[in-house]
């Protein structure tokens, strides 16, 4: 059963990202809190706006 599981527990990481992001904060700022690169959160907003799209 558990290799049924995931082994790690998902973090909430892009969804704090956009949501600060919504709320007018650029992504220099967003990167610091969450621990990521901008490049990072740049990447995941974008992969959320193209989700978003669809």
């Amino acid at each position: 059963m558990s290799h049924l599981l995931q082994r790690r527990v998902p973090l909430a990481n892009p969804w704090i990202a956009a949501f600060l992001y919504w709320q007018g904060m650029p992504v220099s700022e967003i990167a610091r809190p969450i621990r990521r690169t901008e490049r990072t959160v740049r990447l995941s907003l974008a992969h959320n706006h193209e989700r978003n799209l669809a």
